[in-house]
């Protein structure tokens, strides 16, 4: 990992969901018509820039256990689901991944992570934002050391103060 011993990532553009990003293309004749799900063109674009920023903060490839934390900034009303964006940034991340354009292959990250499967623990927030331009994806990577390790790294990341652990971990959902 980097000198503060965890990596930091920043995507300045709305997130996006996985889930919301698939199309169903109808191929073949009657009665051997049947249905393709197929990724979006804007989903592909959205992993393929994750993985590029992912490649210029990372240097190597991990193949360890990894923690990750992702803040997702949100504008409107309606809310982003938060499971599937986690998925979308995960993919971007694994540098075993490709994507077909043509007759070409392309691969979605250099660096990131050996598999996907080595993330360990995910924590994620969703933070909503008063304007559309201030919706971004920030995400931490880090060595796996547990729970409290990585919420540590969050409160020092962001200059929280002590009791926000508390607080993300135990909310007070009256308030």
């Amino acid at each position: 990992m980097e000198e503060k011993g965890y990596y930091y990532v920043e995507l300045l553009q709305r997130p996006i969901a996985k889930s919301n990003m698939y199309g169903v293309r109808v191929v073949g004749k009657p009665p051997k018509q049947r249905g393709i799900i197929y990724t979006t063109r804007e989903l592909e674009d959205y992993e393929i820039l994750i993985g590029k920023l992912v490649e210029q903060v990372i240097p190597k490839t991990i193949d360890s256990y990894t923690s990750l934390y992702v803040r997702i900034y949100q504008h409107g009303k309606k809310w982003i689901d938060i499971d599937n964006c986690f998925k979308a940034i995960q993919d971007g991340m694994d540098s075993k991944k490709t994507i077909k354009r043509g007759q070409k292959d392309i691969r979605v990250c250099e660096t990131g992570m050996e598999d996907d499967k080595l993330f360990q623990l995910i924590i994620g927030e969703r933070i909503h934002v008063e304007n559309a331009e201030e919706q971004r994806v920030e995400i931490i990577v880090e060595d796996y050391k547990g729970l409290f390790h990585l919420v540590d790294t969050v409160r020092s990341h962001y200059n929280l103060p002590h009791d926000y652990v508390g607080d993300l971990l135990l909310p007070d959902l009256k308030k």
